[in-house]
């Protein structure tokens, strides 16, 4: 079955007789004397099949491939093997050179950070201090190799806009470099961007330290360049649009085809795209079920015969568990920086949620050396935004699930995590209510916390009108503020009386620390002076939405009533408030009944002498 998250396949619409292909494949490795003249049947054939009729050929009837293969490769040249980033010599090299270095430094990361833990549980301070060292290096290091490839990123643009294009006696590069080219600002921007936010998270985690046991990162301008590891030259010369056919053929889950590519010594499953991609990341990224589980799948050694019987050995999978957790997804010869850091986190940003579960358990299962599971939790092997958007769809179940056998508790990411809160804002936004049950259960006290901007979880319900996900936070034991009351009060697109509602229905809860109706009548004079369309229309529909309010708190639920005579700090009483700022609808709601009900302590109804005239340029 094609992989239906693949793009649409390009059918010629020509049916093709499989039987008699058979015939002339076998007449031309028989080397018959009409083997010459087979062959150039068989291409005529093939002639008429599109790119992708070949490739499912290919899956289907793994015995041609090499006909197709040839016919592909050496007559045709449909399968454009020779576009490739990597295509000289010294570059390979200076690849191979980057990627050991990369892969030694997560190695040294992952050592460091288990030593610290031991030695934080432990009490040795010596051992903590000099493993936090370790790491504060190791992540000054990776900073440097990413300020390099914003380097290599800036030189190419510069080699573009001013050698290339100002030069008339060099050649005119492809289409697909100019491309390129016009892509060079947005990725520049964004690296920069990445850098400081990683600055800002390492000084973040060193301010945390009891005492800071190494200085601050500098920012990005006064951090050391490194040497790009792949001259910009190279990436502009070979950088294409096209696919290989072992691309094309993981985009349409096309795994047999692949088995018998690999047999033939055609295919390398462990290498990469001419993007730079390794073709595990590439087959999460198209959801191609059947490659993955064919990539980290033990594989089967040929028969032995000196084994009883010709059974067959295991041999260790292409990707062990350990690669899913720590290889990288992107060779560093790109310049471009990684999109994400392991097979997990691909998973979880183009939302392929089953096969992050298989994935999970893949790792988590006893290895067969008797070492037992792979120890995930320890490595962080999550990113705070891959566990900001796990938040998003995390069930309660899956999330007690990772904190019970894994230590990974999603109620603690940091606030740089996910849209840049904790674990209740990221559910909030997302109407993740089960998750929320969770987090209640657990990390309860945090529900309250504020995100980067100041907001709750229960203000990020309000501002997204979701009512079940608002009740349910209220149901957790999340606080009023006045920040909310003030969010429903002010925007006109949320409907003010199912929120209060709700609000006051919960007993005894402090909904505001200031005179209720001042607040209220304050914040809709504000808004009324804030419209941007300042009409008639405009100005009555507010000011009866703010009557029907005000008819709500006083007469509905009675937390009016001893706000009523209180005086602001100017000396102005409710009643005083709106009627100097014109908002005489109020007044009939505000004004103290006669016989001494709310208000006055003669209980003497305050009387205007006229009804107070609306002035609709506020």
């Amino acid at each position: 079955m094609v992989n239906p998250h693949a793009p649409p396949l390009q059918r010629s619409g020509a049916p093709l007789n499989i039987p008699s292909l058979r015939s002339l494949w076998r007449s031309i490795v028989s080397n018959s004397p009409t083997a010459a003249i087979d062959k150039s049947a068989a291409y005529a054939m093939l002639d008429t099949q599109s790119n992708d009729d070949l490739l499912l050929i290919m899956d289907r009837h793994t015995e041609l491939i090499p006909l197709l293969w040839e016919y592909g490769l050496a007559s045709t040249g449909r399968w454009q093997l020779g576009v490739s980033i990597l295509s000289r010599p010294l570059d390979m090299e200076a690849w191979h050179t980057g990627r050991a270095r990369r892969q030694g430094r997560s190695r040294e990361t992952v050592a460091a950070a288990l030593s610290g833990m031991y030695a934080r549980s432990t009490g040795d301070s010596v051992r903590e201090k000099s493993r936090v060292q370790k790491l504060r290096k190791l992540r000054v290091e990776e900073l440097t190799l990413r300020r390099s490839r914003l380097a290599a990123l800036r030189m190419a643009l510069s080699d573009m806009q001013t050698n290339v294009g100002n030069n008339p006696t060099l050649p005119v590069p492809p289409p697909e470099t100019w491309a390129y080219a016009q892509t060079l600002p947005a990725k520049i921007q964004r690296l920069s961007a990445d850098i400081q936010s990683q600055i800002t998270l390492v000084n973040n985690r060193i301010a945390d330290d009891e005492p800071p046991f190494v200085p601050a990162l500098p920012p990005p301008s006064q951090i050391p360049g490194g040497t790009n590891p792949i001259p910009h030259a190279c990436i502009l010369q070979h950088t294409k649009n096209t696919y290989f056919p072992y691309e094309r053929m993981i985009q349409l889950d096309l795994d047999e085809g692949l088995r018998a590519l690999t047999s033939l010594g055609l295919f390398d499953p462990t290498a990469f795209t001419h993007s730079g991609v390794n073709y595990l990341d590439y087959a999460l990224r198209h959801h191609s079920e059947n490659v993955v589980r064919w990539l980290i799948s033990p594989r089967s050694a040929p028969p032995n015969p000196s084994i009883a019987g010709g059974r067959t050995t295991a041999l260790p999978p292409l990707y062990t568990p350990q690669d899913l957790l720590t290889i990288d997804t992107r060779m560093d010869a790109v310049i471009d920086d990684p999109d994400a850091e392991n097979a997990l986190a691909t998973c979880i940003l183009s939302d392929w949620r089953p096969m992050f579960w298989a994935l999970w358990d893949h790792i988590s299962a006893p290895a067969p050396d008797g070492l037992g599971p792979f120890d995930a939790s320890a490595l962080n092997v999550l990113g705070p935004n891959e566990q900001g958007t796990l938040c998003s769809w995390i069930t309660a179940a899956q999330a007690e699930r990772l904190r019970a056998t894994h230590n990974l508790h999603l109620g603690t990411i940091p606030p740089q995590g996910g849209t840049g809160g904790r674990a209740w804002h990221v559910a909030a936004a997302a109407a993740n209510t089960d998750f929320m049950a969770f987090l209640a259960r657990t990390v309860g006290t945090d529900i309250d916390d504020a995100d980067f901007r100041g907001h709750s979880a229960l203000w990020v319900a309000s501002r997204a009108r979701d009512l079940g996900t608002a009740r349910a936070l209220l149901a957790h034991g999340a606080g009023i503020g006045v920040d909310v009351i003030k969010l429903v009060l002010k925007d006109l697109t949320i409907p003010p009386d199912v929120f209060l509602t709700l609000f006051f229905q919960r007993a005894g809860v402090n909904v505001a620390r200031q005179p209720w109706l001042h607040g209220v009548i304050q914040n809709l004079s504000d808004g009324i002076r804030g419209l941007t369309v300042r009409t008639r229309k405009d100005v009555n529909a507010l000011k009866s939405r703010a009557r029907r309010i005000i008819e709500f708190l006083y007469r509905g639920n009675g937390v009016a009533v001893p706000d009523a005579g209180f005086r602001d700090n100017q000396g102005r009483t409710v009643d005083r408030l709106a009627v100097q700022l014109g908002l005489a609808d109020m007044v009939y709601y505000l004004q103290p009944k006669a016989g001494g009900r709310n208000g006055r302590a003669d209980g003497a109804p305050y009387r205007l002498r006229r009804r107070a005239r609306v002035d609709y340029r506020l």
